[in-house]
């Protein structure tokens, strides 16, 4: 019911796996995360729910636990496509959003 709570994926921890279905993927070459918590590791990103492809790699470097935008390369070829996010590292993020570039 309340209009301006925001939904988020809240402590994703070393190894939680998001996954989002479909999206039309063209001309992409970069690709945004919104995370916060105190985190240091790496956000993987795949179009395979096993990550037999890893399609981006975004550094994680966050020590007071404020929201912040984080950023990779996506290598990804035009189509149909699920996208899947894997935390790796150490403390917790809250997953706030994402944004393809």
């Amino acid at each position: 019911g309340d209009e301006t709570a925001r939904q988020y994926i809240a402590n994703m921890r070393d190894g939680a796996v998001a996954g989002f279905k479909y999206f039309a993927m063209g001309e992409a070459q970069e690709i945004l995360v919104k995370l916060e918590g105190t985190a240091h590791g790496k956000m993987v990103v795949s179009e395979k729910s096993d990550f037999s492809v890893i399609n981006a790699e975004i550094p994680v470097e966050n020590d007071g636990g404020a929201r912040r935008e984080f950023s990779g390369k996506l290598e990804m070829e035009s189509g149909k496509k699920a996208l899947y996010f894997k935390y790796c590292g150490d403390g917790k993020v809250n997953f706030m959003s994402f944004e393809l570039k």
